[in-house]
This record gives structure tokens, C-alpha cells and sequence, in this order.
């Protein structure tokens, strides 16, 4: 593997948590001036933003229950072999930080 190649997307990760970060507080911001102005749109020349609301459910104890039996059956199903899966290939990079609270199996040191 080429190290330029591993460093960079290193650094690029890093850009984009920091950039990331950045846009949530500019997005939160921006939600809070629209409520203030008691818009639910805004439109400029860079695109508009629009408050949308979602729900969020809470389910009742009677089915948390039933969907904690049905993750008990799916563990019986994957143990007995009744269950298939299908192993995927990708690619997960951890940072030197995140890498020290990983185990580290099969690692290539470049």
C-alpha cells in the first residue's frame, strides 16, 4: 500500500470530522434563527433551508418486549445455522487515537 495514499485519506478524515463539526454548530444555529423569525423557510443564493419535523417513536413496554424475543430468535437462528448471512468486504480507518482502543489482527505496519 502506498503510504501518501494512506496518509492523505488520514488527513482528509480528520478534515472532514472538523468540517463536519463546524457545519452541525452552523446548522443549529441557522435553525434557531429561523424559529426566532418564525420562518419555516429561507431561500438564498447559495440554496434554501427548510424546517422539517420527524417523529421520534417510543414504542410501549408490550412491544419492546416482543422485539427483544424476536432479537433472542434471530441469535438462536444464527447459532443453530438457520440463519444465513454474507460476508462484505470494506474499509474502516481509524485514526492513531482510535486505533490505540482497537485491537489490532491482521495489521500490515507500513
Amino acid at each position: 500500500m502506498n503510504k501518501e495514499d494512506i496518509k492523505e485519506y488520514a488527513d482528509l478524515e480528520l478534515q472532514k470530522k472538523v468540517l463536519e463539526a463546524r457545519q452541525e454548530e452552523i446548522k443549529s444555529l441557522l435553525l434557531s434563527q429561523l424559529i426566532e423569525l418564525k420562518a419555516d423557510k429561507v431561500e438564498s443564493d447559495f440554496g434554501s433551508f427548510k424546517i422539517v419535523e420527524r417523529n421520534s417513536w417510543k414504542y410501549s413496554e408490550a412491544v419492546r418486549k416482543i422485539e427483544s424475543q424476536v432479537k433472542d430468535l434471530k441469535k438462536v437462528e444464527e447459532l443453530s445455522g438457520e440463519a444465513t448471512s454474507e460476508k462484505k468486504k470494506s474499509l474502516t480507518f481509524y485514526s492513531i487515537k482510535e486505533k490505540a482502543k482497537e485491537e489490532e489482527t491482521n495489521t500490515l505496519k507500513i
